[in-house]
């Protein structure tokens, strides 16, 4: 029973120093919550930790009560030396235990979701067939075929190279798929080359004809697009638009994220569709489109457009979150954050892509900005000890 000046919580953080062995899992617990009894397990470990002897204890407690405004007085009984050892004991487990439980508390951040049955290989859809790209693998296509193939490039034949013949009927629409871990490259039909990046698909006519050249994007891209005044080409996806004359850039469009395009020659004019919004780029710029319709525009370094379609990450000031998600997209691997702050600060991060993700890793963990492991099939980023 516990003694009238002192609390409940008190007397059971001293009695779980008097006899450690006995105090459960559950009592640990409690006394993690609990003010009171947590202040006077702290303050016993600095008494052990001094040489003080336990009346001294008593006094540094109730000068602790003092200090918080207690209205009674706090008054500890001498208590044998071997309390003392005792309470080292016990709260060397209960400090333990306080860790577990504080790590416990860090809710693990997925912030990126990898496929589990990810596609292999690129492929072409086309409306009568599936066609997959295997790696090494050449095909000149069928007699009289538009296109010529290999394993991560399909050239189209240029329009004006097409026999009047093949420039009758319906303009087959194809559509490229590219997985997890793979690059693509186009050539349409109008010369415009086009490189897919990881996990995305591009839909288009196997040839323009009339006064537009129009595609679809889901995922990201970069476009040299073949100047043409008379034909604008237009890239478009759920809900914005991007329409040049003759330029390079690259836009991003994730599921998730917002979209980004990015100028590296010419001129842009970028258009949200819902709100009618538009504006128009230069050369070393960036617009970032919200789901609200907002649009911010921004100087960036473009080389690192250039770099992921020459096969490296390039990122310059660049949030621990963007690295990480195109690592994970790259090698299609669970990314989790178990810290209990994400660092804020902009980093500055290159590798070769066709390294190893082991490598990668590596790479990471150099910075000493944080701690990457692999557990149980996912990429687990930590603190850095």
């Amino acid at each position: 029973m516990c003694e009238d000046n002192i609390s409940q919580s008190e007397q059971k953080a001293l009695d779980g120093a008097e006899n450690p062995a006995a105090v459960s899992s559950e009592q640990l617990r409690q006394l993690l919550e609990d003010e009171e009894g947590l202040a006077v397990c702290r303050l016993l470990m600095e008494v052990s930790d001094t040489g003080a002897s336990i009346p001294d204890a008593g006094e540094e407690l109730a000068l602790f009560h003092r200090r918080h405004r207690h209205r009674k007085s706090l008054r500890v009984a001498l208590v044998a030396a071997t309390v003392v050892a005792a309470s080292v004991v016990f709260l060397f487990l209960l400090h333990s235990r306080q860790n577990e439980v504080l790590r416990k508390e860090v809710e693990p951040l997925l912030v990126f979701k990898a496929e589990k049955q990810p596609q292999r290989y690129a492929s072409l859809q086309i409306p009568s067939e599936k066609r997959e790209v295997s790696p090494g693998k050449k095909d000149a296509g069928m007699p009289g075929s538009i296109f010529r193939m290999t394993s991560h490039e399909i050239v189209y034949v240029p329009s004006v190279s097409l026999s009047d013949l093949m420039r009758t009927g319906v303009i087959a629409t194809h559509r490229m798929v590219v997985p997890y871990g793979e690059t693509f490259r186009l050539v349409l039909s109008d010369g415009t080359e086009v490189h897919l990046n990881a996990d995305s698909r591009l839909t288009y006519p196997e040839r323009f004809e009339g006064g537009e050249r129009t595609v679809y994007l889901e995922g990201e891209a970069y476009f040299k697009v073949s100047r043409d005044t008379r034909r604008p080409f237009t890239v478009m996806t759920h809900d914005m638009g991007v329409r040049v004359l003759g330029t390079e850039f690259n836009m991003r469009v994730y599921q998730g994220e917002n979209a980004q395009v990015a100028l590296l020659e010419g001129s842009v004019e970028v258009r949200k569709a819902s709100s009618g919004q538009s504006i128009r780029l230069v050369p070393g710029q960036r617009v970032e489109v919200s789901d609200d319709g907002s649009m911010h525009v921004e100087s960036v370094d473009v080389d690192q457009y250039r770099y992921w379609k020459d096969g490296y990450f390039y990122f310059d000031g660049c949030s621990l979150e963007e690295i990480m998600k195109e690592i994970g997209r790259w090698y299609n691997v669970d990314v989790e954050f178990r810290m209990r702050q994400v660092p804020q600060s902009h980093l500055h991060f290159v590798g070769d892509r066709r390294k190893t993700l082991s490598y990668t890793m590596g790479l990471l963990n150099r910075m000493e900005k944080v701690k990457v492991s692999y557990e149980n099939g996912k990429l687990v980023v930590d603190q850095c000890k």
